[in-house]
């Protein structure tokens, strides 16, 4: 898969005061949750994918601000977040599409949706809308299966501009009320193509207290 246009985070970036063990059992619940992504998918576009995630990075907001400032590619985003009270985390997801990558994701799919979907006027930013909600519920599902609770997410709001703008709209959203930020690198493989895209999980500093010390 082509790393066209995306930029990765350095290895020397990660400076969040989390052990080697944490990171790691972050890296396990993204995996499991590109793992369960996977079947739903392939029944949006009709064609199996496997999903997986690397590159994972914990970095302080302002920090992840200032990477993204060194990527002018323009993106598609689309932010989630989890909901209060029924979700007892507070979590925000931001999914990021390079605009090179989200043509022939939209086409694919949007093939197999058939004429009504293809002739959609907002059909790209219907399905980027749609295939970020179903990574970011396979990778809740892998948190609240761990932790034994419940997490809803909201319905997705997609837009577009470079992964710094983006990303700070999101921050405005929340109003500075959360410390850190997860950055991982999602590649998605069918038979037809590759895709790529960026997962931003944005998060509160006591994050992982809620996991049992055991599973960490």
């Amino acid at each position: 898969v082509s790393g066209r246009g995306l930029s990765r985070p350095r290895r020397d970036t990660v400076s969040a005061p989390f052990s080697l063990e944490e990171k790691a059992f972050i890296a396990r619940l993204l995996e499991a949750g590109a793992n369960l992504s996977s079947e739903r998918l392939a029944q949006l576009s009709g064609t199996k994918w496997m999903i997986t995630s690397s590159s994972v990075d914990i970095l302080q907001v302002a920090q992840a601000v200032t990477l993204f400032g060194n990527d002018a590619t323009q993106h598609m985003g689309a932010h989630l977040r989890s909901q209060r009270p029924q979700s007892p985390l507070s979590l925000e997801f931001l999914m990021l599409f390079p605009d090179w990558s989200v043509k022939p994701l939209c086409a694919t799919i949007a093939k197999h949706g058939g004429p009504r979907m293809q002739a959609l006027p907002d059909k790209d930013k219907i399905i980027i809308g749609e295939v970020s909600n179903i990574l970011g519920q396979g990778m809740v599902k892998a948190m609240a299966d761990t932790l034994g609770i419940s997490i809803i997410l909201s319905v997705p709001h997609v837009s577009g501009g470079v992964k710094s703008e983006l990303l700070s709209t999101v921050m405005d959203k929340v109003g500075g009320k959360r410390d850190f930020v997860v950055l991982t690198h999602i590649e998605m493989h069918s038979e037809e193509l590759s895709a790529v895209s960026s997962m931003v999980l944005i998060f509160e500093a006591d994050f992982l207290r809620r996991f049992p010390a055991s599973l960490r």
